[in-house]
């Protein structure tokens, strides 16, 4: 397997596992998790991350995916000094894939995995604004 691929299943892994720690388990059983996915309302996700977006990070381009819990966030307006995905992990502790994991159309952009609770989402896109505007 190529390293980048290994590393984008690592990220997406581990990103995955903090947000099932952050849910509030409400189905009897083992498997909880399931049921506490049920809940969530991915498409008022989809529409917090567009307002979040606009109003912290304008320069990044966003369209709200139709059936999933994925970001793509192209920063390539932003004119970062390095790989924005990079910026995002280090100086914002925030685990995203970085854009060049996913082939030729990757640099400048990142994945974001927005399966998590409004609150938190809010305090991501605040992490990553702040780890952003450090690196131009």
């Amino acid at each position: 397997m190529p390293e980048t691929l290994r590393q984008a299943i690592d990220a997406t892994t581990a990103a995955a596992l903090r947000a099932r720690g952050s849910f509030k388990w409400t189905a009897p059983g083992p498997d909880g998790f399931g049921a506490a996915v049920a809940e969530m309302d991915f498409g008022a996700s989809r529409g917090l991350l567009a307002a979040l977006l606009h109003r912290q990070l304008p320069q990044v381009r966003y369209r709200p995916p139709d059936g999933t819990y994925l970001a793509w966030l192209d920063c390539a307006a932003m004119d970062l000094p390095g790989s924005p995905g990079a910026l995002v992990t280090e100086r914002g502790q925030v685990t995203v894939v970085d854009g060049p994991a996913f082939g030729d159309g990757g640099p400048g952009a990142f994945r974001l995995n927005f399966a998590t609770p409004q609150p938190v989402l809010a305090e991501i896109v605040e992490r990553i604004a702040a780890a952003l505007g450090e690196g131009r």
